[in-house]
């Protein structure tokens, strides 16, 4: 009965230009790419930034003791869920 009072909106509301309430799919798409074009377009005088330059230094190496590793796997539960690597509890848990 729930689902049958649900209602969810498909489509874009009709949106105001002006003092003019458009409802036009063609006219909602023509205010929304303004819109978005007059906010992130770029304009300015300052060079974008490249990418293929280095702004966070490079880390230094760590290091992960095997008595760590081993801890944390031996403390993994189970049940839980899969991660995001595929790999079952059971199976990461069995390796130590």
């Amino acid at each position: 009965m729930v689902k049958l009072l649900r209602y969810d909106q498909l489509d874009v509301s009709p949106l105001k230009e002006g003092t003019v309430l458009h409802s036009d799919p063609k006219m909602k798409a023509d205010i929304l790419n303004r819109q978005f074009t007059s906010v992130f377009t770029y304009k300015g005088e300052e060079p974008v930034l490249n990418l293929d330059e280095r702004i966070v230094p490079d880390m230094q190496p760590i290091s992960i003791p095997c008595a760590g590793v081993n801890k944390l796997l031996k403390n993994l539960k189970a049940h839980t869920a899969t991660g995001p690597d595929g790999i079952p509890a059971t199976a990461e848990k069995g390796c130590c």
